[in-house]
């Protein structure tokens, strides 16, 4: 029951992340944007550029919104968790590119990563102080 219960959790968390990244987003105006370079918001923002501290925050919030991926995954393996958010991410951003929904950035991919295994991380340490008790 209680892994049935942990994967119920986890489909609703994906298909709240799938209606946050594309299905709640309207097509953009103009041109398809694939950013590739890695970091550039940063380097926006410490350039003084307008448009540097939005992007770089935007980058703050796709680390927390993975944070549940990690902590809610179903096998608690790394290598598994990894590949998935990787996976996750990439399709999301491919979705959002063809139909231009939002910029497609690798940033938001390593984020989306990052905060996965920042989720993992978090349940492997609530697991072992719970176990020391």
């Amino acid at each position: 029951m209680k892994k049935r219960l942990g994967w119920i959790f986890f489909v609703a968390y994906v298909l709240f992340l799938l209606w946050l990244t594309i299905l709640s987003r309207q097509p953009r105006v103009g041109e398809r944007v694939f950013k590739w370079e890695l970091l550039w918001a940063y380097r926006a923002w410490i350039a003084g550029e307008s448009f540097g501290r939005t992007e770089s925050i935007q980058n703050i919030n796709n680390i927390l919104v993975f944070i549940p991926f990690g902590v809610l995954f179903p096998g608690k393996r790394w290598k598994w968790l990894l590949l998935t958010a990787v996976l996750l991410s990439a399709v999301i951003e491919a979705v959002q590119y063809v139909f231009n929904l939002g910029w497609c950035e690798i940033d938001d991919v390593i984020c989306n990563v990052l905060g996965a295994a920042i989720g993992f991380g978090l349940w492997k340490m609530i697991k072992g102080k719970m176990h020391a008790v």
